[in-house]
């Protein structure tokens, strides 16, 4: 079954963000691939809708257990960065359609843009879905139940947009939703056993 884990957080350092930023898109996360049961990663800023979290890495794992392994406990955390963190939050979310994967964008070139919800309870997937192809182009929602780390929300949605003509220009869930945001990619998407990790 699919695990999704999110980290989002703010970078309180303007002169250093670039610098950051740099590291997070190769060193960490060709370390992070590397490990076990890590498949694939890529990172967003905030674009549209609530941007009060700027950054967001998305993590596609094999299953819960990469979190538990003595390889990724042995580099765990954000080296010298720590100070400069803040509104960090890392939740794992696992998909309500098992043979569903995270709806990266593959082989995409530049910017590529990702539509994520919040949800306080175990929303009808169902009438949401009927919600946001009223109002953009039928997208394929990932969805996912929050189970671990800071399960800051109960219910995850996440969607693709191929193009920055593609974004609705208001959220679609309305109230239903806690949180909504689109997020532009920020790094490539990147796989696991693939060492060249470069910035998108």
């Amino acid at each position: 079954m699919t695990t999704l884990y999110t980290v989002q957080c703010n970078f309180n350092r303007s002169d250093l963000e670039a610098e950051w930023n740099d590291w997070y898109n190769g060193p960490k996360m060709g370390r992070m691939l590397a490990k076990p049961l890590f498949l694939r990663a890529q990172r967003f800023k905030a674009h549209s809708f609530d941007t009060g979290v700027k950054y967001l890495a998305m993590w596609e794992l094999e299953s819960p257990a990469a979190l538990e392994s003595p390889e990724y406990k042995a580099t765990w955390g954000w080296d010298r960065w720590q100070p400069m963190i803040d509104d960090w939050v890392r939740d794992l979310s696992a998909s309500r359609a098992p043979s569903m994967r995270v709806p990266f964008m593959e082989g995409a070139s530049g910017a590529v843009y990702m539509h994520v919800a919040w949800f306080d309870d175990d929303v009808d997937t169902a009438g949401c879905e009927a919600l946001a192809a009223r109002e953009i182009a039928p997208s394929t929602w990932w969805w996912g139940s929050c189970r671990g780390l800071d399960n800051s929300a109960r219910t995850i949605a996440v969607s693709s947009i191929p193009s920055e003509a593609d974004i609705p220009r208001e959220p679609i869930f309305g109230r239903a939703a806690r949180r909504e945001t689109v997020y532009q990619s920020i790094s490539a998407l990147a796989h696991a056993g693939v060492a060249d990790i470069e910035r998108g």
